[in-house]
């Protein structure tokens, strides 16, 4: 992790890290959905609510939007998405262990 990640408290999820950016900035899920050519806020909350990662093609202009380093959005979001895959394996191995 960066020194920027090690300094704030690692979040419980990328979606939680990604709405306290947001807060952070004192922007709505509409302007940011905006700003990445979305029509609707949908995607926003759902990345949020960790329904959904955002595609690894909007992590630039993300860290753009929310005046974060590229580098602590991605080392973040691939924290959160190898802690995902992890538990998929291990689900899908016990399944196997039957």
């Amino acid at each position: 992790m960066s020194r920027s990640a090690q300094k704030r408290a690692l979040p419980q999820s990328f979606g939680e890290f990604l709405r306290s950016l947001r807060a952070a900035s004192d922007l709505s899920q509409a302007k940011v959905g905006r700003a990445l050519g979305y029509e609707t806020p949908q995607f926003i909350s759902n990345w949020e609510r960790d329904v959904s990662l955002p595609p690894v093609g909007t992590l630039s202009a993300l860290a753009g939007i929310y005046n974060v380093s590229f580098k602590e959005l991605t080392e973040l979001y691939i924290h959160f998405r190898k802690q995902e895959l992890e538990g998929e394996i291990r689900e899908k191995l016990s399944l196997l262990d039957m």
